[in-house]
């Protein structure tokens, strides 16, 4: 996550953790100064994992109402990537 204006932050992430736990997720990881080891690319501001169950449990944090509000908030100040992955069993 890049983030050029900080105005929205106290707000979202006050909220975000309990979105995604009422979805069967939690935080794994999440904080600011990630440590690049390798590659030249430009690091995010923010990072984060979280983990759920599976796929369709993903999708239903990441389609719900509350996420969705949430997303248009973190939108108004920084740009993000995502990506789901499968747990190594």
């Amino acid at each position: 996550m890049q983030i050029p204006n900080r105005d929205w932050m106290d707000g979202y992430f006050a909220k975000i953790p309990a979105v995604v736990e009422d979805h069967k997720g939690q935080f794994l990881a999440k904080g600011g100064d990630p440590e690049g080891l390798e590659g030249t690319k430009p690091l995010p501001d923010v990072a984060f994992i979280l983990e759920v169950p599976d796929r369709a449990d993903a999708r239903s944090v990441w389609n719900s109402k509350d996420f969705q509000e949430r997303t248009k908030v973190r939108q108004s100040g920084s740009t993000f990537n995502a990506v789901l992955l499968d747990r190594l069993k």
